[in-house]
């Protein structure tokens, strides 16, 4: 075996690597969890602010085309 090494002592550490490695992803997996609840509570707020945006937005075509419309009866009035 490499470095005089028997196959249980090889396949120990290999062993302890592998769990070492399984225990550092299961962390970033976690974290990524997070990040990723954290981005739809953003996205969710996100969209409620486009939707208020859009609904001020009717409100003001619709103030502004009624102005316009009065305008426009009150010159043919006039």
């Amino acid at each position: 075996m490499a470095h005089g090494r028997t196959a249980e002592q090889a396949l120990a550490i290999h062993e302890a690597v592998c769990s070492q490695r399984y225990k550092e992803l299961n962390a970033d997996v976690n974290e990524l969890k997070e990040s990723v609840k954290t981005l739809v509570q953003l996205v969710s707020a996100g969209k409620g602010g486009v939707r208020v945006l859009y609904m001020l937005g009717g409100v003001i075509t619709a103030v502004l085309g009624g102005i316009w419309a009065f305008i426009q009866i009150f010159k043919e009035i006039n």
